[in-house]
């Protein structure tokens, strides 16, 4: 293990870094300052609204007489926040849907686990979620899906939408690479449709 510098090093590898990076001329300097006093000027009132004057408890009509964020209403809603309209009595399955999707999740982003295995684990976890979250089987009552809603459909979204945008994507890319003219022009129009428009229009629309 590399030992650590002494203070007295690592203030002067500070000052050196602040004074090449931060201080370095007449301009360099002016517009520190002036970003400091920006952070300083946007950054204590919004302190202010977030934290000491915000309401963290109370009614709705204590959130209305208040003079900063009302976070009381995150304690009253979690529930419809995370679960949606899923039947309280039932929680318990989008946790520990949610918990599958995690762990599995955690499992890939370690890139000892590629492999053929890692996509029988996948395919089982997202099986398992939706047996979860609908019921009607292993006497679970069955949940319809207007009824889900919060975290455990975002992140099946996610991840649905991510495993098929992927491939989308590089089919994509190589298309537009293609020398097939009518190829390359479809894929090159549809991605610069795609990122021309604004994310919230391609929501609405969705």
């Amino acid at each position: 293990m590399t030992p650590a510098p002494p203070a007295d090093t690592a203030l002067g590898a500070a000052r050196a870094w602040l004074r090449e990076n931060l201080f370095d001329g007449s301009f360099n300097t002016g517009m520190t300052v002036l970003a400091a006093l920006a952070v300083i000027a946007v950054g204590l009132p919004l302190a202010d609204w977030a934290l000491v004057s915000a309401q963290w408890s109370g009614t709705s009509a204590d959130c209305r007489a208040a003079e900063g964020a009302c976070w009381a209403i995150i304690g009253e809603k979690y529930r419809w926040i995370v679960f949606g309209r899923f039947p309280p009595e039932s929680v318990w399955r989008p946790i520990l849907a949610m918990t599958l999707l995690l762990a599995m999740i955690s499992q890939t982003l370690d890139r000892r686990n590629w492999g053929r295995n890692l996509l029988m684990w996948w395919f089982s976890a997202i099986v398992w979620f939706f047996i979860l979250m609908q019921g009607g089987i292993f006497g679970m009552s069955f949940v319809p899906v207007e009824r889900w809603g919060g975290l455990p459909l975002t992140l099946i979204l996610s991840v649905l939408g991510i495993a098929a945008a992927f491939p989308f994507s590089i089919l994509l890319a190589l298309g537009r690479r293609s020398r097939l003219p009518a190829i390359r022009a479809l894929c090159i129009g549809y991605i610069e449709a795609i990122r021309g428009v604004p994310l919230i229009s391609l929501l609405f629309m969705a």
